[in-house]
């Protein structure tokens, strides 16, 4: 199997399968998501404006002075710059950047892999990142996460390569690092693992390394990015605005303080690796003891950035969802490539455990790849078509619309609200009425889909986040009694069932 993973004609055979499979099922799987078109929709205003501020943003924040500054920058110019070579906001430009990034974030995988573990090691891991349903879902997803995790491990690429010396190869290791946080703030669970890197490179001769000191200049400037565009210009809007839309929701475990919070931290980090790796998961287990036992350098360094980036994970990253499955998965799996490169270097010797330990092997890597390949199976972008298709015949001239975001990839040509307006608006102002809330927007038509609909409830826990991220069951049912007709309903759409209800305002 090493040799056989080792030649340069298999690696290229199964990149190019890999890469056909990744482009013939790119708008395929998964199915379009609101953040998806919140992005699109800042990306096609980035475009007529030059701000990272779009259509879905409107309605709340931009009442205060400079409140497109809050948004990320980065990810909004690189997707601007993808989706001006379109004629309409639309999702392909951007999926085939979010792929771009992925096969960058390969490349640093690939680096980091071949100089922890070697050749064999490096093509294992990278094959089974690239056909891992953590790497399928974000590179195939206009989101932040992909190009977050790719600048995350680029810079510790370089970090890796280049601890001992280069003062111009830290600061570019810590400029990526700043870059990756400005993405995405769950990108700070990098930085404890960069650390590592140069303190067990540099060991006591650490602060004399001028990489370090590159790095921390890096960082610096970074962080001197981060506050220009985001807190320096207007420090109230950014303060305000943090407060208004993410401090319910968005603290970091150890920020809380709170010991369940921190549990729950740890036991959502351990699910991030069971996404990551699926069935995979045993042999990452198992290989932990067997780098343990080689006490190289490589073996203690893939072990440290591991440790680092879970509980960087179980502390720092507020809402843990599958969506971040990626930032752990390169890593991940450069164990379990250890212990499959290991494994099938071991003489058969034709006894019972060999046939165990090969039925659990191969038969986690097998589960592991079925898991990638059964949500393929579905034409996910068939069935969005079905519930645009739907939703825009419900839609007359003029109309004003709000709803989940997915929609207004189809109709951007309307005034469209998002529908997590509802939930912000009383934030602002405490004593407003679900009902004052819509007649402060006065939509023509609600669409409501299933991921909505699971948030309009009366019993969500209150020690749930999700207490502060949902609307009133009751009061909204009243409302549409009294003022609206459904107009549309359309079932089995990857977003559950997607109502359309016309309301009648009073003139």
């Amino acid at each position: 199997m090493s040799t056989w993973l080792n030649g340069r004609r298999a690696a290229l055979f199964l990149a190019a399968v890999l890469a056909l499979l990744h482009a013939l099922t790119l708008l395929r799987y998964p199915a379009p998501h609101v953040d998806e078109a919140w992005l699109t929709s800042r990306a096609w205003g980035f475009l007529h404006t030059g701000r990272q501020y779009g259509p879905l943003d409107a309605g709340l924040t931009d009442q205060f002075p400079g409140y497109w500054t809050v948004n990320q920058w980065l990810i909004t110019a690189l997707q601007a710059a993808a989706l001006s070579l379109s004629q309409a906001p639309a999702l392909l430009p951007l999926r085939l950047l979010a792929l771009a990034f992925g096969g960058l974030l390969l490349w640093a995988n690939y680096r980091l892999a071949f100089r922890l573990g070697g050749p064999a090691v490096a093509a294992t891991a990278t094959l089974l990142l690239a056909a891992s349903r953590a790497f399928f879902h974000s590179a195939h997803l206009a989101r932040y996460d992909v190009l977050a995790t790719m600048l995350g491990y680029a810079a510790l690429a370089l970090a890796v390569y280049h601890s001992r010396r280069g003062f111009f190869y830290g600061l570019a290791a810590g400029a990526l690092a700043g870059l990756a946080v400005e993405t995405h703030l769950n990108s700070l669970i990098f930085l404890p693992a960069l650390g590592l890197v140069y303190l067990l490179e540099g060991g006591r001769q650490v602060w004399r390394n001028s990489a370090v000191w590159g790095f921390a200049l890096g960082l610096g400037l970074g962080a001197a990015f981060y506050l220009g565009l985001h807190v320096l210009p207007y420090p109230q809007t950014y303060a305000t605005l943090n407060r208004l839309l993410f401090s319910q929701t968005h603290t970091p475990p150890i920020v809380s303080l709170e010991a369940s919070r921190i549990l729950a931290g740890f036991s959502g980090s351990a699910s991030l690796l069971l996404v990551a790796s699926g069935s995979m998961l045993v042999l990452g287990v198992l290989a932990l003891p067997l780098l343990a036992r080689r006490r190289t350098a490589e073996a203690r360094l893939a072990l440290a950035i591991n440790l680092a980036l879970f509980l960087g994970a179980a502390l720092l990253i507020p809402n843990i969802t599958g969506h971040y499955a990626i930032f752990l998965a390169p890593a991940f799996l450069w164990p379990v490539a250890e212990f499959l490169v290991d494994f099938a270097s071991r003489p058969w010797q034709g006894k019972a455990a060999d046939y165990a330990w090969r039925v659990l092997a191969w038969g986690a890597v097998a589960g592991a790849l079925a898991l990638s390949a059964v949500p393929l199976l579905t034409d996910n972008a068939a069935g969005y078509r079905r519930a645009q298709q739907a939703v825009n015949a419900a839609v007359q001239p003029g109309d004003v619309l709000m709803g989940s975001q997915v929609f207004w990839l189809g109709l951007y040509d309307h005034r469209y609200y998002s529908w997590e307006l509802l939930i912000q608006y009383p934030r602002l102002y405490p004593e407003a009425t679900l009902a004052e809330a819509l007649a402060h927007y006065r939509p023509d038509l609600l669409v409501i889909d299933g991921p909505m609909d699971d948030l309009i409830s009366d019993s969500i826990d209150p020690a749930s986040r999700w207490s502060h991220y949902s609307i009133s069951r009751a009061e909204l049912e009243a409302f549409l009694s009294e003022k609206a007709v459904r107009v549309a309903l359309i079932e089995g759409t990857p977003y559950g069932a997607v109502q359309a209800y016309r309301i009648r305002w009073a003139p």
